[in-house]
């Protein structure tokens, strides 16, 4: 399954290449960004084990994911990161509504960044967020 994903997710980045850059392709290149991003939570569901949650972004996940990733590469650098928060905020995600209240935007991109590379999966973000929910029940 893991194979397939990889081909998928590849597939769809070389036409996410293709897309021009230019005013007219804009609407095209997100749509293959979002296809891009959908494509990347639905590998990452199907390669989990039974019984554990993958990503399963909502569209409003994936509108503020899309307008953040300014380089289109489909993880968030810090400086991507605060449009990304900013979005979820406006839309009433409480973490991100948290973050934006105490200007936290680098602590909390050091929180989701799990593996230190300096970007943001979908996935990293999705954990750091449970791990948040969690932590704040108890």
């Amino acid at each position: 399954m893991i194979d397939t994903c990889l081909a998928m997710q590849i597939l769809l980045s070389n036409l996410a290449a293709m897309v021009a850059p230019g005013e007219a392709q804009k609407t095209r290149g997100k749509e293959v960004r979002y296809r891009l991003f959908l494509a990347s939570a639905l590998c990452l569901s199907l390669s989990m084990p039974a019984g554990a949650e993958g990503v399963n972004p909502t569209k409003t996940e994936i509108n503020a994911w899309v307008g953040a990733d300014a380089n289109e590469d489909g993880v968030l650098t810090e400086n991507e990161f605060p449009r990304f928060i900013d979005a979820m905020a406006a839309a009433g995600q409480s973490t991100a509504v948290t973050v934006r209240f105490f200007g936290a935007y680098g602590i909390a991109f050091s929180v989701a960044d799990d593996n230190g590379d300096g970007r943001v999966t979908p996935e990293e973000l999705r954990s750091a967020d449970d791990t948040y929910r969690e932590e704040e029940q108890r």
